[in-house]
């Protein structure tokens, strides 16, 4: 038996088909764009229809328990200020209670919660005081409204990350669509730098991938002050908790994965940890839907068109006429890496938002309406 058919096995044995099923779920969001052209259905009169049947799905899973408590974030973020208002360190206290989880055509169950801190501190401080669970789902479901709100210049970006799935994510009471809506801000939002930097910075104190996607971001971009300071905010916050200690455990619960892996000798492999953390993918979601289409345009303008026509014309000989479409990610990948071994520095910011990107055949990410013909293969 091969070692990928063995590994397969093994997962559909060991429980974890719920988990895979929801994972791959989350990432069939890319295909939205294209189910709506599939329908022959623009996607102006596509988006209001799918944002906001995703919005009812999200407050209907609130409120009756469809497709929610996977997760107890909603019932123990909010808790662990107590914690610290108690003269305890959230991050080696444990918080330790029972809360109910409403379910969907079944009764009520009582769930056992005895954790630690494992988020960066701010995380502990973003919520709606006094409304416990049903309080920081909605605004979970909020803060996805808004990024979905800023995106709405990118009929593609609102069709991936405002379609049912991530909107369960949010109603299920899951940080990350918080943590997205303030690096939304930062990234894109048509408002002053102040209001940016303040968004960025409170991202980074907030969730430990924020700081990983703006680091490379500003990496990328060969910002190194920015991605100095992106290094220096993350620690500035975390840095009272370490000297209250101790030090490495602590440590080792904001920077690792599982938290508490250093401490108990014990970890999850990395297998587990991506199969049963649902809301990691949002993250891939949330990243293509915000930098495929300015990534796209960065390859068509004057900066990028000669990588991209480089790139394009080396995939395009050794890929196979129906697979070239679904190798245009990797040409604008391999354009992005061809343009920055050559030493180029983005000339300008983020693309503020504008009017909705015309209806054009080349670009897989512009507007799309049923007058328009399809896209040439490998273009």
């Amino acid at each position: 038996m091969t070692d990928p058919l063995a590994a397969a096995i093994s997962v559909l044995r060991s429980g974890w088909v719920f988990a895979v099923y929801l994972d791959a779920l989350l990432l069939v969001s890319f295909a939205v764009p294209t189910i709506v052209r599939a329908a022959h259905v623009s996607y102006a009169r596509a988006v209001p229809y799918v944002v906001g049947g995703s919005f009812a799905l999200g407050v209907f899973s609130i409120v009756t328990g469809f497709y929610n408590g996977i997760t107890d974030e909603p019932f123990a973020i909010p808790r662990y200020v107590t914690v610290l208002w108690a003269g305890h360190n959230p991050y080696t206290y444990p918080l330790v209670f029972d809360y109910t989880q409403i379910q969907f055509l079944a009764p009520p169950v009582t769930l056992h919660s005895d954790t630690t801190l494992v988020y960066l501190p701010l995380s502990m401080f973003v919520q709606v005081p006094f409304t416990g669970s049903f309080g920081y789902k909605g605004l979970s479901l909020a803060a996805w409204l808004a990024t979905v709100y800023l995106l709405r210049r990118e009929r593609w970006a609102v069709l991936v990350y405002g379609g049912p799935v991530p909107a369960l994510v949010a109603a299920n009471g899951f940080n990350d669509p918080i943590v997205l809506a303030f690096l939304t801000v930062a990234f894109v939002a048509p408002v002053a730098a102040p209001w940016r930097r303040i968004a960025e910075y409170v991202s980074l104190g907030m969730k430990q991938f924020a700081p990983f996607v703006a680091g490379v971001y500003y990496l990328f971009r060969r910002q190194w002050i920015r991605f100095a300071l992106v290094v220096l905010v993350t620690f500035l916050f975390v840095l009272p908790f370490l000297l209250w200690g101790p030090f490495a455990e602590i440590f080792c619960s904001v920077f690792f994965v599982p938290p508490n892996a250093c401490a108990s000798g014990g970890s999850y492999g990395p297998g587990t940890v991506l199969v049963m953390h649902w809301n990691y993918y949002l993250w891939p979601v949330w990243l293509g839907a915000l930098f495929g289409p300015r990534l796209y345009r960065w390859c068509r303008s004057p900066e990028g068109e000669r990588h991209f026509r480089r790139a394009r014309a080396r995939l395009d000989a050794r890929w196979a006429a129906h697979w070239r479409r679904l190798s245009q990610l990797w040409v604008m990948l391999a354009a992005y890496a061809a343009g920055y071994r050559a030493g180029f520095s983005p000339s300008a910011p983020i693309p503020p938002d504008s009017d909705p990107l015309p209806p054009d055949v080349g670009n897989p990410f512009a507007d799309w309406s049923p007058t328009v013909p399809p896209r040439s293969p490998g273009r």
